[in-house]
């Protein structure tokens, strides 16, 4: 186990060594180039780029950042996927500007992801994470869909390709979370009844 002594700049640079372990290494990313399509929204990424939700790569970033922060057990997992969400983000920024959107957001009912002051411990973490990723994925889908209708070429190709990659990689990170999961030590009845108690709150 790694413990840095460090700040989180150093984590974040160590865990650039993990992103092969944090992402499907057997799709790679699409290498062509999407142009603008009438028929093919950049609005409909936005929200998985940069939303206020609960299933955008920023709020991702935002998330695992802080979930660096609880200790040194499972820094290098939290850094490895929050690096892999920096990739998304960027190959979604590029794929807005590439249809010829706009990277403007509404912030007037948004801040910092929600879910960050919940995340107080590992098993809280790692529970947040994992419907954080199904949540993610899920919209991803609804994309899918809508690409569905627009004419074949060259930019429908990437787009598909594109989510589908960012779909198979946040499914490496639902089973890491599950597999950190199932590694924590057992909780204790005291400890179950005062998370159960905490989601009532």
């Amino acid at each position: 186990m790694k413990h840095y002594n460090t700040g989180k700049v150093d984590t974040m640079i160590s865990a650039i060594d993990q992103m092969l372990l944090t992402s499907d290494n057997t799709i790679d990313y699409p290498t062509t180039t999407p142009v603008p399509q009438d028929d093919i929204d950049p609005n409909w990424f936005k929200e998985s780029y940069k939303g206020s939700g609960n299933n955008s790569e920023f709020g991702a970033i935002q998330l695992y950042l802080a979930d660096i922060e609880i200790g040194d057990q499972l820094q290098d997992l939290f850094a490895g996927i929050a690096v892999t969400e920096m990739h998304h983000y960027d190959k979604l920024q590029g794929l807005i500007k590439a249809l010829g959107g706009d990277l403007l957001i509404d912030y007037s009912n948004s801040g910092l992801n929600k879910d960050i002051t919940d995340s107080s411990n590992y098993r809280k973490a790692l529970e947040i994470g994992i419907k954080n990723e199904i949540a993610t994925n899920d919209l991803y889908k609804e994309t899918l869909i809508k690409l569905d209708s627009a004419k074949d070429s060259v930019t429908k190709k990437y787009c598909i390709d594109l989510i589908n990659k960012l779909i198979a990689d946040e499914i490496v990170h639902i089973k890491l979370f599950q597999e950190a999961l199932d590694n924590l030590p057992k909780e204790t009845s005291q400890e179950a009844a005062l998370r159960h108690l905490s989601k009532h709150l």
